[in-house]
């Protein structure tokens, strides 16, 4: 439902930007993130606390590897979202992101 329906008043994009903004809420792009599941989620974590002792050389001898992800149908721009400072992260303000959305070639 429009702002302007419920209060019967009319009120300027700007007004409602500037608004928000003395407020502290800026329009951010939003982080993205794998959407992990809470075994994933354990699984990172025993795999962190397992190599928490590690010296230098121990990870230098670990091989990384990376990947691209290209998608075909549809934008994998940024998205945005109103926070204020130092909620970047928090759940609401995150998109997630999943390996099988939208089409693409991953090399």
């Amino acid at each position: 439902m429009k702002f302007t329906e419920v209060s019967g008043k009319e009120i300027s994009t700007r007004t409602v930007r500037r608004s928000l903004h003395e407020l502290g809420i800026f329009s951010r792009a939003a982080a993205v993130k794998p959407l992990l599941t809470q075994k994933q989620k354990e699984n990172r974590l025993k795999w962190c606390l397992e190599r928490r002792s590690w010296t230098v050389e121990d990870w230098s001898k670990l091989i990384w590897s990376d990947e691209s992800c290209f998608t075909i149908f549809r934008s994998d721009g940024p998205r945005h979202v109103w926070h204020t400072d130092g909620q970047c992260y928090n759940i609401e303000n995150i998109v997630p992101s999943v390996k099988h959305g939208g089409g693409g070639i991953m090399v």
